[in-house]
């Protein structure tokens, strides 16, 4: 009996990480999409580099920077842009790491 419920709620645990897992998948997409028409081939490819190293949340909050500068200035953005836009956002969420040694 306790089995079955454990049994259960794993499979719906699973199918909702499968869920999402498909959001985020047909959201990166779409961003795809979008990103290939208002980037220059060069500045395409460095999105593509920064999915794989940074990971697919970092990439989404860069795409959805580049999308609202698009939006706003209507013009196809180089590879120099975006390094531009990337050495902002890194700037803000960088944090500096101090080490202390305490010697006895």
């Amino acid at each position: 009996m306790i089995e079955d419920k454990d049994k259960q709620i794993n499979k719906t645990s699973n199918a909702e990480e499968t869920n999402e897992h498909a959001d985020t998948a047909s959201k990166i997409a779409k961003i795809d999409v979008i990103l290939r028409q208002i980037l220059e081939p060069n500045a395409y490819d460095r999105m593509s580099n920064i999915k794989i190293a940074k990971g697919e949340q970092f990439y989404l909050a860069v795409a959805q920077q580049l999308i609202m500068y698009y939006q706003k200035f209507r013009i196809k953005l180089s590879d120099a842009t975006v390094k531009k836009i990337l050495l902002a956002i890194s700037s803000q969420t960088h944090k500096d790491y101090k080490i202390k040694f305490v010697r006895r």
